[in-house]
């Protein structure tokens, strides 16, 4: 019996041995295939991984391409619009082309009866010189008139003071406007010089006043005359009691303005 019980429990060992073997050998194989899986998931995580990043990365270059695209056809729309621009001026300018031609044309009938240029050129410088000789002509010609006019405007002026100088001989009296000073006095003679003469009007035979404050203080009669200078005689009877003419005495045209109105003569 208790044979048995030995043998059973052998066998039952061998049995256990051999399940545990077995079994064993199953894990062994579970874990290596573990591991095979988890590298395997590993290698697929990474190429995942990487298959997102080159997504990402063609999505970027996408939308870079549109925005070129969007760039490019702007650029053509710009393009579209300059051809557009010049085809209209080129237009324009053929336009202008073919009425300068037409232009021309006209231009090359109306000349054909023009005389020729070996025969106009000669008559246009000789017309030249002809237009610029009359020019130098009119030019002396307004200077001398100029100086006619001139000389008509002295003589006239001569003419005036001639005729009032021969008015004032023929009267017997000195210009009107006459002022002048006494230069020299000779009382013992009886006359004084005067510091104006023909060419200040003073006339011979003529009566002068001498104004001196205002008042006609003496008279003279002209006895001489030159230029620029004169002698006269001293009217005693007209001289005021009390004075004596001197040198710088003021002496003006008689009866022609108040003493008053005399200027100071410096």
């Amino acid at each position: 019996m208790s044979k048995i019980f030995i043998s059973l429990a052998v066998v039952f060992s061998l049995m256990g041995a051999f399940l545990w073997s077995k079994n064993g050998t199953a894990l062994e194989k579970n874990k290596q295939d573990t591991e095979n899986a988890e590298q395997k998931y590993a290698q697929l995580q990474k190429t995942f991984t990487q298959s997102v990043a080159e997504l990402n990365g063609l999505n970027d270059d996408i939308k870079q391409a549109e925005a070129d695209i969007e760039e490019s056809q702007a650029k053509l729309a710009e393009v579209s619009k300059q051809r557009e621009e010049i085809k209209s001026k080129v237009a324009s300018i053929e336009s202008k082309h073919d009425d300068l031609v037409a232009a021309l044309e006209r231009a090359k009938e109306d000349s054909a009866d023009l005389p020729k240029p070996d025969v106009i050129i000669p008559q246009i410088k000789e017309l030249k010189a002809r237009s610029l000789q009359v020019a130098t002509d009119l030019a002396d010609a307004e200077s001398q008139l100029a100086n006619l006019n001139q000389q008509k405007a002295r003589t006239d002026v001569e003419l005036a003071n001639f005729n009032e100088k021969l008015a004032a001989t023929r009267s017997g009296k000195s210009f009107p406007n006459l002022k002048t000073r006494v230069s020299a006095v000779y009382r013992n003679w009886g006359f004084v010089l005067l510091s104006a003469g023909d060419k200040q009007g003073v006339v011979t035979g003529s009566i002068l006043d001498v104004v001196r404050d205002e008042e006609v203080v003496a008279k003279l009669q002209v006895t001489a005359v030159e230029a620029n200078k004169a002698s006269a005689n001293i009217v005693r009877e007209s001289v005021a009691e009390g004075v004596n003419l001197h040198p710088g005495d003021v002496v003006i045209a008689e009866q022609t303005i108040s003493a008053s109105e005399v200027a100071v003569i410096k």
